[in-house]
Formats: C-alpha cells, structure tokens, sequence
C-alpha cells in the first residue's frame, strides 16, 4: 500500500540531499566526479526511501491513531473554548 510512495520519496531524498551538500560545502570536482556524485546521490536516495517506506509500512497504524486522538482533542478543546467565551460575553452582557 504504501509503495506509491516510494518513488516520489526518492526523488524527494535525492533533492535533498544534493542540495544540503552543495550547501554545506564547497563541492569541487575532479574529471567524472559530477557524475560519480550524482550516482551516489541516487543510490543514497534510494537507500533511504526504501528504509523509510519501510519503517512507515510498519507503524502507520500507529501514526493514524495519534492523529485521530489529535483531531478530536482539537475537536472538543475548540468547543470548550467556545463555551467559555460565550459565558463570558454573557456575563459582560448581563453588567
């Protein structure tokens, strides 16, 4: 199920980490280092979008529990806040 992701979070993963390098460093390149830089950027990339299509496969039950625990608790702390600002508008109305 959650293979669709894998590509996108490969490309994601690759972008980013060309980018943090080159941000990071200063990159200078020997005769084919452009190329041999971008080959590890791609299998590193890979690695990770593999690990962490993985990991996600394993523990999404988990994650979509904490965000329904979430949603509601936002749920019912908006409600409670409604409540007491409308008795305080009530009681401002009442003076």
């Amino acid at each position: 199920m959650l293979d669709i992701l894998f590509f996108p979070l490969w490309i994601a993963y690759g972008v980013l980490i060309y980018k943090v390098k080159h941000r990071m460093f200063t990159v200078y390149y020997a005769p084919g280092g452009f190329s041999r830089e971008i080959g590890m950027t791609i299998i590193a990339g890979f690695i990770l979008a593999k690990v962490t299509v993985e990991i996600l496969s394993e523990v999404w039950p988990f994650i979509v529990g904490v965000l329904i625990l979430l949603a509601v608790g936002v749920v019912i702390f908006n409600k409670m806040g409604k409540k007491e600002i409308t008795t305080e508008q009530e009681e401002k109305a009442e003076e």
